[in-house]
């Protein structure tokens, strides 16, 4: 029970619905999720393990504010992990493959920027992206790693000319991809993962 009251809290925590600096009482999460005192405490141990919520002695925890440096790092490694998990993709590059990324690409085009699907259209593009990729390690701790930089910080960094920037990129990387250009992939993650 602790790991699914663990996923629920940190994408309320992900998503803004317990935003940055809220006091996170435990009888209202209790409450609010249906769970035991000790489902809680093991899924805000958990959180605060990962970053996500800061535990204050006699006080109780509370959600961990934005830390723009720490963000920097996160997508620093992820863009370091991203790079090595595409270099991967070479044989399993198929035209199905591609059609489906372009697919979602041509989807999350449509998507305008403050829409809630929009940072779902662009993981699911990532996901497809990775799939193939025989290394189910790396690929994981990339989307780890992209849990821990919620919408909001993405929001702040993410301006207009941004979100127009990584819609004709995620076509860059399908055209790297087909071409199998692989330094050419590597420059264009580089750009697009980057801020």
């Amino acid at each position: 029970m602790a790991g699914s009251v663990q996923d629920v809290l940190e994408d309320d925590i992900y998503h803004g619905r317990l935003p940055p600096g809220a006091r996170l009482k435990q009888i209202e999460l209790e409450r609010r999720y249906g769970c035991t005192r000790i489902a809680l405490r093991q899924a805000l141990e958990a959180a605060t393990r990962r970053g996500l919520v800061q535990h204050e002695p006699n006080r109780g925890y509370r959600v961990r504010a934005h830390d723009t440096e720490l963000a920097a790092q996160i997508l620093q490694t992820r863009c370091v992990l991203e790079i090595a998990a595409a270099r991967m993709l070479g044989p399993f590059i198929t035209d199905d493959y591609l059609a489906n990324l372009t697919a979602l690409a041509e989807a999350f085009d449509r998507t305008p920027a403050g829409a809630p699907n929009f940072v779902t259209g662009n993981l699911a593009f990532h996901d497809a992206m990775l799939a193939p990729c025989p290394n189910r390690a790396m690929v994981d701790t990339i989307f780890e790693l992209r849990r821990r930089v919620p919408p909001s910080v993405l929001r702040e960094i993410n301006s207009e000319v941004r979100v127009t920037r990584l819609r004709a990129e995620h076509h860059d990387i399908i055209a790297a991809l087909r071409a199998r250009d692989l330094d050419a992939l590597e420059a264009i993650l580089r750009r697009h993962i980057l801020p």
